[in-house]
């Protein structure tokens, strides 16, 4: 709405910008063309009307309640483990187990342990260094650092 366009029928200072150049009056209801903001040029006479101010139309106000946010449960943190270091220890010393006493799997080392002599513990330390190796750092967090 423009306060500075002035309507040529009724003298109203409430128009509203239809189109373009195309402006009408919010109080008389009257159509007119402007070509700048400060003249008017062409008026289209309207059927007379009462000159009451129209009453402006209040905003419906629509209240949404928002569904409750379901979060997963606290998890306390227990360790400050780190991945680059479960990476070097599985790379290094994974045929004996030792990544796995330091994520906390004892029962998995000792089973390392048991049968490092058949080198299978080897390759499955390999596959647990890569598996450590494309693991983004938070997942890591959320599978070994918290209960």
């Amino acid at each position: 709405m423009s306060d500075l366009i002035k309507c040529p029928v009724c003298g109203g200072t409430k128009c509203e910008q239809v189109s373009g150049s195309n402006y009408r009056c919010l109080y008389c209801g009257s159509n007119f063309v402007v070509d700048s903001p400060a003249q008017e040029q062409k008026t289209e006479p309207q059927p007379q009307q009462p000159t009451q101010p129209q009453q402006p139309v209040q905003p419906q106000v629509i209240y949404v309640q928002a569904q409750p946010q379901v979060s997963e449960p606290r998890r306390a943190r227990i360790a400050n483990r780190s991945r680059v270091a479960a990476i070097l220890l599985a790379l290094f010393l994974g045929g004996l187990g030792i990544h796995q006493f330091y994520l906390g799997n004892s029962g998995r080392g000792i089973l390392y342990l048991l049968f490092c002599w058949t080198f299978i513990p080897s390759l499955v330390a390999l596959f647990d260094f890569f598996v450590f190796l494309f693991m983004s750092d938070s997942e890591f967090d959320q599978r070994y650092n918290y209960r």
